[in-house]
C-alpha cells in the first residue's frame, strides 16, 4: 500500500499511515449496526412490544449502511492501490490476486456455515422461516458471486445470509477498477469520476424500464467511484472553502427528498438518493467553512426550519412505509441538528468523527463480521423459538459473533493468505520457463 502525507482524520498530526482511521471506524461502526439491524429484523424485535418500533426505528436503515460500505471500498481500493502498475498485464493480475486473496477465503467459510447451519436447522427437525435447501446450480451461483436480493436479479440470495447480496455488485467494481485507474491517469480523477456519474445515469434509466441484475449493479457504482475520487483528494490534501449556510441547505434539501420519496420513487432512484445524501455528508471532512457573524448563524438556522416547515406541508400527503409521524420526526431531526450545526459553527464532519471513534478496532474485523452473522443469528433465533425461549436472549448471540469474526479476520485469513502466496509460487515455478544454460 502506498504511503502519504496527511493529517489523521481523528484530528492528530500529520503521519505517513497505512491506512486512513475515519475510514477503518466508519467501516466499523457501519459492520456493527448492520449486525444490530439484522438482530432487530431477523429478531422481529421491534413488533415484540408496544414502545418497539419507537425504540427500535433507529435500527431500519441497514441497506443504507450498505451504501456507506460501497463508498468506503472505492475509498480504500484507490487509496491502496493509487501507485500500482495497473498500466501492464501483470500489475492487473497481481491486483486481482490480491482482491481474491482478501475476499475468497472467508466467503468460502461464510457461504458453507450458511449451509451447515441450515442443514443442522433441517436435520434437528425445526422449522424455519426462511428456506435453506440449496442445489448444486444455486451452489454455482452463490460461489460466483450472482446472489440478489432486489428485483430484476439473475439469481437469489442466501436465504439465510441476504447480506451477501453487496459482494454481488462490489465484485464487478473491483474488476472494472483498473479501466477506472487507467482512465483517471488519462483524464483525471475528475473526469474520469463524471464519466462513472453519467454511466451510473443511464442504468439507473435503464433499470426504471426494466429491473435488471446488471443496471441494480452499475446504477450505484457512482457511488463507489465517488469514494475513490475523495481517496484521490486525500491524497492532494484537497479541501474547499464553501458557506455553511449554502452547504447545510443542500444537505437539508437532498435528505428531506430522499426520505420523502421512499415510498413512491422506483427502487433504485431511492437507493441513490440515498447515497446522495452520504456522499454529501462525507463531503464535509473536505471542508473548510467561510468564517459568518453569529446574528447571520441565527438567521441561517431560521431559514433550515423555514424550509423544515414548507417540506413538512409539502410531503403531508406523500405516501409513507410504515406510519407517516415517522417521516415527520426524521424531517424535524434533521432540520434540528442541521441549524445547531449552523449556529455553533460546526461542521458535521466533526460529530462523524466522534461516531465513529470507538469503532475503530472493529474495522479490523469488519468483512467477516458482515458475512457470517445473518446466518448464525437466523439459526439462534429458530432455536430459541424451538426451545420457547424468550427472543430478547438473541442479541446475546452477538458475543459469540463477534470472537469468530476476529478469529476469521486475525487468524484464519492469514493462514489462508500465506497458504494462496505458496500455491502461487509454486504455479509460478511450474509454468516459468526453465533458464538457458548455455546464456
Amino acid at each position: 500500500m502506498p504511503l502519504t502525507n496527511h493529517f489523521d482524520l481523528f484530528g492528530g498530526q500529520p503521519h505517513l499511515p497505512r491506512r486512513v482511521l475515519l475510514v477503518e471506524a466508519a467501516r466499523g461502526a457501519a459492520a456493527v449496526y448492520v449486525c444490530l439491524y439484522h438482530v432487530n429484523l431477523i429478531g422481529h424485535l421491534a413488533e415484540s412490544f408496544k414502545w418497539g418500533k419507537i425504540l427500535f426505528y433507529p435500527f431500519i436503515f441497514g441497506q443504507q449502511v450498505v451504501f456507506l460500505f460501497f463508498f468506503l471500498s472505492g475509498f480504500s481500493i484507490h487509496y491502496s492501490s493509487h501507485n500500482r502498475p495497473l498500466e501492464t498485464i501483470g500489475g492487473i493480475g497481481h491486483y486481482y490476486y490480491l482482491r481474491l486473496r482478501r475476499i475468497y477465503p472467508i466467503f468460502l467459510m461464510a457461504v458453507g456455515l450458511s449451509i451447515a447451519l441450515g442443514a443442522l436447522t433441517s436435520f434437528l427437525g425445526i422449522i424455519s422461516e426462511v428456506p435453506r435447501h440449496r442445489g448444486w446450480q444455486d451452489l454455482f451461483f452463490d460461489l460466483v458471486f450472482m446472489g440478489d436480493i432486489h428485483g430484476g436479479g439473475w439469481h437469489p440470495e442466501l436465504a439465510n445470509n441476504g447480506a451477501l447480496w453487496s459482494l454481488s455488485y462490489e465484485i464487478p467494481y473491483y474488476l472494472v477498477y483498473p479501466l477506472f485507474w487507467r482512465y483517471c491517469k488519462k483524464l483525471g480523477i475528475e473526469r474520469t469520476f463524471l464519466f462513472a456519474l453519467l454511466g451510473s445515469i443511464v442504468f439507473i434509466l435503464a433499470d426504471c424500464v426494466q429491473a435488471n441484475h446488471v443496471s441494480n449493479v452499475f446504477s450505484l457504482y457512482w457511488l463507489w467511484a465517488c469514494g475513490a475520487l475523495m481517496a484521490e483528494w486525500k491524497f492532494t490534501d484537497k479541501s474547499f472553502n464553501i458557506s455553511p449556510v449554502a452547504y447545510y441547505f443542500v444537505v437539508f434539501l437532498c435528505y428531506a427528498v430522499s426520505q420523502s420519496a421512499e415510498a413512491v420513487a422506483n427502487p433504485v432512484i431511492h437507493w441513490n438518493l440515498d447515497s446522495l445524501v452520504i456522499g454529501v455528508v462525507i463531503f464535509s471532512t473536505f471542508i473548510c467553512f467561510q468564517p459568518m457573524l453569529i446574528s447571520k448563524r441565527i438567521l441561517a438556522a431560521g431559514g433550515i426550519i423555514t424550509l423544515m416547515f414548507a417540506s413538512l406541508w409539502v410531503t403531508r400527503n406523500v405516501p409513507t412505509w410504515g406510519r407517516h409521524v415517522f417521516l415527520t420526526a426524521r424531517l424535524v431531526l434533521a432540520a434540528g441538528f442541521l441549524a445547531w450545526f449552523v449556529v455553533t459553527g460546526k461542521n458535521i464532519a466533526s460529530v462523524c468523527r466522534i461516531l465513529a471513534r470507538p469503532f475503530l478496532k472493529a474495522g479490523a474485523i469488519s468483512y467477516a463480521l458482515y458475512v457470517i452473522h445473518t446466518p448464525i443469528l437466523f439459526f439462534m433465533t429458530d432455536i430459541l423459538h424451538y426451545s420457547g425461549v424468550s427472543i430478547y436472549w438473541l442479541p446475546v448471540v452477538l458475543l459469540v459473533i463477534f470472537p469468530m469474526a476476529w478469529w476469521l479476520e486475525v487468524q484464519f485469513q492469514p493462514y489462508s493468505a500465506s497458504w494462496l502466496d505458496r500455491m502461487r509460487a509454486k504455479l509460478t515455478g511450474v509454468f516459468r520457463p526453465a533458464p538457458n544454460p548455455l546464456t
